[in-house]
């Protein structure tokens, strides 16, 4: 039987106190070796949001650590759309063949950045979108993942959990 090759966001469950490189190479000496690029690739501090390594400083302390990149990063702006060519040279620059959707709009209710829930039109724009992205994306040789949160199992649009909208 093959290895299950895992990779890991830990963003959610890091002390607060503890520097981000700090639990990572714990994780790794457990034996993680892959880390699902969110903030910290990006050269952001994952508590605030705020910049504060550069994108190649933070790829070399993953590295460092014993970790690879999984995944890019990649969330429609305020208008919805993505923007497929910063997407896929991210990618290329972190030397990965993938970038993942990690959070969807209707996900951002639950997160506290909009005031109310999608209703079904916005939410199906969002899989439209996602879909174009996707479609654009596979042309740069990057594929799309979705990283889902608990609401998108739990907001239905007319009987179906918005989890399955975006992954049909």
């Amino acid at each position: 039987m093959a290895k299950l090759k895992a990779g890991l966001i830990a963003t959610g469950f890091m002390p607060k106190d503890m520097d981000p490189f700090e639990a990572l190479e714990k994780l790794a000496a457990m034996g993680y070796k892959g880390y699902e690029v969110v903030m910290m690739a990006q050269g952001r501090d994952m508590a605030t949001g705020k910049a504060k390594y550069t994108e190649a400083e933070a790829l070399k302390k993953i590295r460092e650590v014993g970790m690879e990149p999984l995944t890019a990063f990649m969330m429609a702006g305020k208008d919805g759309e993505y923007d497929v060519g910063a997407i896929a040279e991210q990618a290329h620059r972190l030397g990965v063949d993938r970038a993942t959707c990690m959070v969807s709009n209707a996900a951002q209710y639950r997160f506290g950045r909009l005031d109310e829930p999608l209703g079904y039109d916005e939410a199906m724009k969002q899989v439209e979108s996602l879909e174009k992205a996707a479609a654009g994306l596979k042309k740069e040789g990057v594929k799309v993942a979705f990283h889902n949160h608990d609401y998108e199992f739990v907001k239905c649009y007319k009987g179906v959990p918005y989890y399955y909208l975006m992954a049909a």
